[in-house]
């Protein structure tokens, strides 16, 4: 999508760096997936800060120096590049193994640098916050198809907050929600929800004798999603 900047003569495309907002916030609920990624890395697996050149020394190199130095087979280590304030993410199939490089910190050397470890832990690189409000929320107008516990706790983290549980409706007007909130006044009154809908695929305009009439046409992308914008009132 082109359109025009500051200047009429500059042509600038939707999502130009110039045109979107320097930070944003959101919340996010843990899933069972996370949970399930969490257990696997624990106990197996370090983060590994380089001290010398960081572009001397490559993924590859590190599995090398593993199996060459401490005998860990390169079926058995996974090394990858993470980000800042570290720059590998070691995961190993043994505990035994990620124990004993773990006591080789800062003696591990790889490419004319050294590797000190430590093991991987939920919060590396972020600032402890925490959401100090466990709040009713009841939502009125909100269709009933995203009563579903899913979606509403996607709309609680629009709201700064996590779901905690849905509680028992008393009708089909509103749905009421227990969630822990960073700031409750800051909850507005009234909330658009945006809802997108599913993709139909489009039909023939056009039928012979023999066509069927439910066979779609020729796939193709889509211009535009559709979706439909409800007003709904909070309670808290």
């Amino acid at each position: 999508m082109v359109g025009f900047g500051h200047f009429p003569e500059e042509l600038v495309r939707r999502g130009e760096p110039d045109l979107r907002p320097a930070v944003g916030k959101c919340v996010l609920s843990r899933t069972p997936g996370m949970v399930a990624r969490e257990r696997a890395l624990r106990g197996r697996a370090l983060l590994a800060t380089l001290y010398g050149e960081r572009s001397a020394v490559s993924p590859e190199q590190v599995v090398e120096a593993l199996e060459d130095q401490y005998g860990v087979r390169r079926s058995e280590v996974k090394v990858e590049v993470t980000a800042p304030p570290d720059d590998f993410l070691l995961r190993f199939v043994y505990s035994l193994d990620c124990t004993r490089v773990l006591h080789h910190s800062r003696h591990f050397c790889c490419g004319g640098g050294t590797l000190s470890f430590c093991r991987w832990y939920r919060g590396r690189g972020s600032h402890s916050s925490e959401l100090g409000y466990l709040t009713k929320l009841v939502f009125d107008h909100l269709p009933e198809e995203a009563w579903e516990t899913k979606v509403l706790g996607n709309l609680v983290n629009r709201l700064d907050g996590v779901l905690v549980e849905k509680l028992p409706p008393d009708d089909r007007w509103s749905v009421s929600v227990l969630a822990w909130m960073k700031e409750p006044s800051k909850v507005p009154k009234q909330f658009i929800v945006e809802l997108s809908e599913p993709w139909v695929p489009p039909r023939y305009n056009v039928f012979s004798d023999n066509e069927d009439q439910s066979m779609p046409s020729p796939p193709c992308s889509p211009e535009k999603k559709r979706t439909f914008e409800h007003d709904i009132i909070i309670h808290v």
